[in-house]
């Protein structure tokens, strides 16, 4: 019986120990659980911990902790998601962005850019890349945070080394927690703050997640490009058909300040689904986004004043140009018929540009923003497949490999220092610049193998010289650079009046196009040039409305017509009256040349236009158009 009362007394025994051993388990299980709930404890909670004679050396020290967190949170939010900025990846005249976007002085790194070598990026950051660099912003800017006064007052206080900081970014704020180990004493009361937490009412995670948003529809829906290309199709000259028998042209630059102006003023436009703007017409639906705002204000922000991309294609010396048409095949008959004559252009763009897009939530007064580049190409939104073609041409100039020599001289055999750059195919690689030494501007530098290659040397004053070379085999060149002669332009022509006069080299790729009197002088090098000019009439002019009868042969009637009789068929049509504001006068097409001892001793040069009576009806406006378009003139006059 007493064996077995032990034997009782033993297995009781054992389950004590293992109720204890669970519950102890239990307990390190509840106490980590607390301890971990307790690591982003609030700041209330920190110094209700301490005496009340030491709470305020530690609440001065957590105020000045919180400051440079304050600081590295509002740098996220200014700058993207960054502290540290992303290694710089520099533009290039094919594209002028870098990786980062000055706005107000400040570097914000974009999230999707174009680099310089025409490469898609981006370098959105995630919730723990903020976590981390706001960790070590806070770990390297710490030691700022000074005691010093109330060491002055008789604290004894000893700080130890930062040995960890950790942050947890939420939606609506961002907690902290500093492991630095600070003894505090003074009298007899003494205390060891170990871990310094606090929390900044900042919702930098709720705008940073609505930013993501933002840049995610962006990718998926390409939003911002196909309102640029709506801004194209309104303000610029895309594509037109019109009966017309003088020529049309625009200046790039104007057609370029007309975009940015419109692109900054529809950006501004845009806005999320949300209650923080009101409509004012409902047509104004085509700015608002399918994107919840989310109780926040979102603006999207262009300049015409930040750096852009826009080149206009065809387009030649900032000029774009369309002439008439009436002698196309597809055309003829119609011509022929109506007398009338036809303008037809399309133009396509490159046009690249930023967009600076801001979240702010206003009930803890944060902003997170972050730039992108918009992209369009051909007038079409960017797409992996439109930039993989300039993208693989350019990977051409990554490919220098074969030692080239150049040597750069003007049309007398002086050295003169010179841009160098190679064509090869459709893609051009800058290379560098002649330097003069020794009386010999030149360059030797590596150049992409290519068959058949340019070799492009231009300085300003002179005309673009390419020199054919296959850096397969030859291994030097050596070209001479003709200088520009700027002179005045005179037209025999009535006031009011404005001139359209292309002028070609026959040899060569120099050809310049002028708009006159806007531009009063033309710059000119030897040589034999195709020219083409129209004088048009400024002012209110309308050509009468009339019937024309045409009659053509046509098979007779019956069995004769089968055996090739004809008769003659007469139709009549009505001309409406048309009302124009300027009218073709005269003009010419002639060819002239020039040697280069005439430009020397020329200061100006006049042409002679063929004039013609100002049409009043549209049969003379296709007669006066045929007159330009066939007449021969005289050369011009170099005075």
């Amino acid at each position: 019986m007493r064996e077995k009362r032990n034997m009782k007394a033993q297995v009781s025994m054992f389950v004590i120990i293992g109720i204890l051993i669970v519950a102890g388990v239990s307990a390190v299980i509840f106490i980590n659980s607390q301890i971990q709930e307790a690591k982003w404890a609030t700041e209330e909670a920190v110094l209700r911990a301490l005496p009340e004679r030491i709470r305020p050396v530690e609440s001065s020290f957590l105020d000045c902790l919180k400051e440079i967190s304050t600081t590295g949170t509002n740098t996220l939010g200014l700058q993207a998601g960054y502290i540290e900025l992303p290694e710089k990846d520099e533009a290039s005249d094919f594209m002028p962005f870098s990786s980062h976007f000055q706005f107000i002085g400040t570097a914000i790194p974009y999230w999707f850019y174009i680099s310089g070598n025409n490469l898609q990026k981006m370098q959105m950051p995630s919730i723990e890349s903020m976590q981390n660099q706001l960790n070590n912003y806070i770990k390297e800017n710490a030691a700022r945070c000074s005691v010093l006064p109330f060491i002055a007052e008789g604290f004894e206080i000893s700080e130890g080394e930062i040995s960890e900081v950790s942050s947890r970014i939420r939606d609506d704020g961002v907690d902290v927690i500093i492991d630095l180990p600070l003894t505090i004493a003074i009298n007899k009361t003494s205390a060891t703050v170990q871990k310094h937490a606090f929390k900044l009412p900042f919702a930098l995670g709720k705008t940073y997640k609505l930013a993501r948003d933002i840049m995610s529809y962006e990718n998926e829906t390409l939003f911002l490009e196909e309102r640029s290309i709506d801004v194209l199709a309104l303000y610029a000259p895309t594509s037109g058909f019109e009966l017309i028998c003088s020529p049309k042209t625009w200046f790039v630059d104007e057609v370029e300040s007309t975009v940015k102006e419109a692109l900054e003023g529809n950006i501004a436009f845009l806005k999320l689904k949300g209650n923080y703007f009101d409509l004012a017409k409902k047509e104004n639906k085509y700015f608002v986004l399918n994107l919840d705002a989310k109780d926040m204000n979102i603006n999207f922000l262009s300049s015409r004043e930040w750096p852009s991309k826009f080149e206009v294609y065809p387009s030649e010396n900032g000029v774009m140009s369309a002439e008439p048409i009436g002698k196309q095949e597809m055309l003829a008959a119609a011509t022929n018929v109506l007398g009338l004559c036809f303008l037809s252009y399309q133009f396509t763009y490159d046009l690249a540009y930023p967009v600076l897009v801001q979240v702010y939530d206003s009930k803890t007064n944060y902003i997170f923003q972050f730039p992108i580049v918009v992209s369009v190409y051909r007038n079409k939104p960017r797409t992996a497949e439109l930039i993989s073609i300039p993208q693989y041409e350019r990977e051409i100039c990554l490919r220098k490999v074969q030692p080239v020599t150049i040597e750069t001289y003007d049309n007398k055999g002086n050295p003169l220092e010179a841009d160098i750059s190679f064509k090869c195919i459709s893609t051009v690689c800058e290379i560098g610049q002649t330097k003069l030494s020794d009386g010999i501007a030149s360059l030797t530098e590596n150049f992409p193998q290519c068959v058949n290659g340019f070799i492009i040397a231009s300085a300003d004053g002179y005309a673009e010289k390419k020199y054919q070379i296959s850096t397969n085999q030859e291994t030097s060149a050596v070209l001479f650079l003709q200088p520009f002669k700027s002179l005045d332009l005179d037209f025999n022509v009535e006031e009011d009046s404005s001139v359209f006069l292309s002028v070609k080299l026959q040899t060569g790729d120099y050809a310049t196009t002028i708009i006159w009197p806007e531009q009063k002088q033309i710059q000119l090098i030897p040589g034999t040039y195709d020219v083409r000019a129209w004088a048009m009439k400024k002012g209110s002019f309308t050509l009468k409305g009339e019937t024309i009868e045409k009659c053509n042969e046509v098979p007779a009637l019956g069995i004769a017509g089968l055996f090739g009789a004809k008769r003659e068929q007469c139709t009549n049509y009505e001309i409406p009256e048309i009302t124009m504001s300027e009218a073709p006068y005269g003009g010419a097409t002639l060819e002239f040349s020039v040697s280069e001892s005439d430009l020397e001793d020329a200061s100006k040069i006049k042409f002679n236009l063929n004039i013609y009576d100002v049409p009043k009806n549209q049969a003379q406006l296709q007669e006066v158009y045929e007159f330009i378009g066939s007449a021969s003139a005289q050369a011009p006059e170099l005075e």
